[in-house]
């Protein structure tokens, strides 16, 4: 399928599901709202409001994939190449200076395309999700899990928790995984031309996690995905939980998708619910999307050096009242 084709694809679906229409839902704060988190705060104002995008500025990110807010320090991101790159992940401050990174020692990056970025019981996790699989002849996946490591040094790591993935149904094509922690599970939404599933796993305690690295190595973890809903919408390229709300988000080449959340509602109800859907800057290739500490959302594209752009939600129209006798 070209890319034109996907695009008009996705312009049709769109306007099926009601991409003007935001979502009415009513919100709760998510129970992990109450955790302090490292603020990402935007000093430009052109950047603030959605106009013009941060350059993360590093020659050697030009495929930006995955995109995750640091848990561990203020005004920093992480971001990785997509497929065919070293197993690494790059970090930068909110002007777009490069400021680490992180190299996963004894891994090959078969086709990352997404990451995440946790916090549980006070400690900070990163997550790569290699989950890509274009051609859905992978017989599993994989996800590596790990200390969040300083985001201002150069660095290796080499204690990993992989766990090694298979779906439930056989092969699928995944770009979008987010690790939510008030559902302790991890999400994932594939990516496809018409209908989109999402799949679920457990989220390994913080013992079993720290257990695995606690010693060099990967450290080898096999878990199978739950199917959970069908989702009507084509090619998600990245997904990400509001920190401050528990809003799902998701991403594909035209828009941002915001699932608000329900009330003791589960996830599968959720993203079936719907969405709101905001117009998506014009950027190359929008692979990636990430909600700040105060829930606003940023995209990455593809390019060098990488636009990191806001996502501004529309505002609601005001409702027309007939006077008319």
């Amino acid at each position: 399928m070209t890319r034109l084709a996907s695009l008009l694809m996705i312009a049709c679906l769109s306007a099926a599901i009601g991409a003007d229409e935001p979502a009415t839902a009513p919100q709760t704060p998510s129970p992990s709202a109450g955790q302090r988190l490292p603020a990402w705060r935007v000093e430009d104002a052109a950047v603030r409001s959605g106009n013009q995008a941060i350059k993360l500025m590093e020659r050697q990110l030009t495929e930006s994939s995955g995109v995750a807010f640091s848990r561990r320090k203020p005004n920093r991101i992480w971001s990785h190449n997509d497929s065919g790159g070293r197993a690494r992940l790059f970090c930068f401050d909110h002007r777009g200076q490069a400021t680490g990174s992180v190299t996963l020692a004894g891994v090959r990056a078969v086709d990352w395309e997404a990451m995440d970025c946790f916090q549980v019981n006070g400690r900070p996790y990163l997550m790569a999700a290699d989950v890509g699989d274009n051609d859905r002849r992978r017989g599993g996946v994989t996800l590596y899990v790990f200390s969040e490591p300083d985001p201002d040094r150069h660095q290796h790591v080499n204690a990993i928790l992989q766990i090694n993935l298979t779906y439930q149904g056989g092969a699928t094509n995944c770009e979008a995984v987010a690790v939510d922690v008030s559902g302790k599970q991890i999400l994932l939404l594939s990516k496809s031309p018409l209908l989109s599933s999402l799949h679920r796993i457990e989220l390994p305690a913080t013992e079993q996690i720290e257990r695995h690295i606690q010693q060099p190595g990967l450290h080898q973890l096999a878990m199978e995905s739950k199917w959970l809903a069908a989702v009507p919408l084509p090619l998600v390229t990245g997904m990400d939980i509001c920190p401050k709300t528990g809003d799902i988000w998701a991403c594909n080449y035209l828009h941002a998708i915001r699932f608000a959340k329900l009330p003791e509602k589960s996830v599968a109800v959720q993203i079936q619910q719907s969405p709101e859907m905001i117009s998506l800057p014009q950027l190359k290739q929008v692979e990636a999307i990430a909600i700040d500490q105060q829930g606003r959302a940023w995209v990455t594209s593809e390019g060098s050096p990488t636009p990191l752009r806001r996502v501004v939600r529309q505002k609601p129209r005001p409702q027309r009242i007939d006077t008319t006798p």
